[in-house]
């Protein structure tokens, strides 16, 4: 006899069975099972093992947001470095929660439009670098110049620059900032603002 194939109607139906028996039972009826005692974790001298668990809420809604919004821009968040990914969650979840959405998206708008999701245009250092800049300078900053002038230039190159530059967020900030003025010559973006407003993003070693 060939298998009846479930649908998803099917399984709909059957969580709402399951939900509605939950949601009718009676806590008074049944028998209860009464908790162990807890055991004194230093007494005896027995060998004793223990386990470290770690749990991700999947209800985060600050997590839930930043997925939607990477996702909105074809970009995926992965564990590892790949093209079109980002395994930098830390820093993701700190330019949202220091500067809020629209700096969020205004970063990874800029990025995607100057490398096209290159390996390392999504990585920690050049998003905490852009996210500066965005904060630093709004909507003087372009999207149409920042992605011919900066996106002209390699991932490489920047790192490279950022390296002879300060080191952290600003030296990679001062790097685009160079690039977009250089050849920008109309509207060049003063130096002396960037430098009069601290970096809020933690040098940290990511992906």
């Amino acid at each position: 006899m060939r298998k009846k194939k479930t649908t998803p109607e099917d399984t709909k139906r059957a969580k709402d069975k399951i939900r509605k028996h939950y949601q009718s039972a009676n806590p008074d009826r049944g028998r209860v099972i009464p908790a162990k005692e807890p055991e004194d974790f230093y007494k005896g001298h027995g060998e004793k093992r223990v386990a470290i668990y770690v749990r991700v809420s999947t209800g985060d809604i600050q997590q839930l947001i930043i997925k939607d919004l990477v996702e909105s821009y074809k970009l995926a968040i992965t564990p590892q470095k790949v093209p079109c990914g980002i395994c930098a969650v830390s820093t993701l979840e700190h330019i949202h929660r220091q500067h809020g959405f629209h700096v969020l998206d205004r970063t990874l708008r800029l990025c995607v439009g100057a490398w096209e999701g290159d390996v390392d245009s999504l990585s920690a250092s050049i998003l905490r670098g852009v996210a500066h800049l965005v904060a630093v300078f709004g909507d003087l900053i372009k999207d149409d110049t920042f992605k011919e002038k900066v996106g002209s230039s390699s991932v490489r190159q920047i790192f490279r620059a950022a390296k002879e530059r300060n080191a952290g967020t600003r030296g990679f900030a001062e790097a685009m900032l160079d690039v977009y003025n250089k050849r920008n010559n109309k509207n060049p973006l003063k130096f002396s603002k960037l430098h009069a407003t601290k970096s809020t993003m933690p040098n940290v070693t990511e992906g």
